[in-house]
Order: C-alpha cells, then sequence, then structure tokens
C-alpha cells in the first residue's frame, strides 16, 4: 500500500500577453500576485534541481 500523491496546490500560470491585463476590483490584487513567489515554489525547484544534478552524476549505464 503506497502513498497517494496529492496535487499540488498551486499551480503557476503564464504571465498574462500584453494588453491583456486583468481588469475590475480585483485587477491590483491579481497583479501583485502574480510577483510572489512562494516557499512551496521555492522546494519544488530544488527538488527538481538536486534530480538533475544527482541525474548527471549518475553513472550511465
Amino acid at each position: 500500500m503506497g502513498l497517494a500523491r496529492r496535487p499540488p496546490r498551486h499551480r503557476p500560470t503564464a504571465a498574462p500577453a500584453e494588453g491583456d491585463e486583468p481588469t475590475g476590483p480585483l485587477a491590483e490584487y491579481e497583479r501583485l500576485a502574480a510577483q510572489v513567489t512562494t516557499t512551496g515554489a521555492i522546494y519544488r525547484a530544488g527538488l527538481t534541481r538536486g534530480i538533475a544534478a544527482a541525474q548527471s552524476l549518475a553513472p550511465t549505464p
């Protein structure tokens, strides 16, 4: 019996195209939120980087 993998809580989205910015009362919030880096994003980036480094050090068959 293995552990079930949970989906990430936050999925990064692409930045809006030029002229495709949100409008309305939450526009300022969305603009500021797009500039935030979460600890989860940093953690996932570290894991990805560590796996890539380990793969580069592993002997080739």
